[in-house]
């Protein structure tokens, strides 16, 4: 999927998303450092492989080297058959520590996978910072080595 260092602004998709082996999103499969606003995702995602990176998210697959994403929004389900599977990011900064803000962001699609799955964001390692974030479902947050900044739904 596409990787993104910069911004991306006012988008959507409404489109079904697949791919194998790598980050998949209904926006970018990678964000480098770049914000993601005003984006929206109603297209189902889903991340299908055996080498455990298919990371699938609503919004972003992966994110790396900090950034934010606001004022986005996921209806479509979303699914992993490895790991990692979040409604807005599937993983954040798996092998690195940055600093993630998630501000105005929702999910009200359904989150499946194998391990690490969260309604907002599956794994992240890091800090990350959530404000005026909501989701449905069971769990928010999939899997977590270091201190969430601050949750608020």
């Amino acid at each position: 999927m596409a990787k993104i260092y910069g911004k991306i602004v006012n988008c959507g998709n409404r489109i079904n998303v697949t791919a194998s082996d790598c980050s998949v999103g209904g926006i970018t499969g990678r964000n480098v450092g770049g914000n993601i606003s005003g984006c929206f995702n109603t297209g189902n995602v889903s991340g299908n492989g055996t080498t455990g990176e298919s990371h699938a998210g609503g919004i972003l697959g992966t994110a790396v080297g900090g950034g934010q994403v606001s004022d986005c929004y996921n209806k479509g389900n979303v699914s992993a058959s490895q790991r990692y599977s979040g409604g807005i990011i599937g993983a954040i900064g798996l092998y690195e520590s940055i600093q993630l803000n998630i501000l105005n962001c929702f999910n009200v699609g359904t989150i499946t996978g194998a391990q690490w799955v969260g309604s907002l964001v599956g794994c992240g390692p890091v800090c990350v910072s959530f404000e005026k974030c909501f989701y449905s479902g069971d769990q928010w947050y999939g899997y977590s080595r270091r201190k969430l900044v601050e949750r608020r739904r």
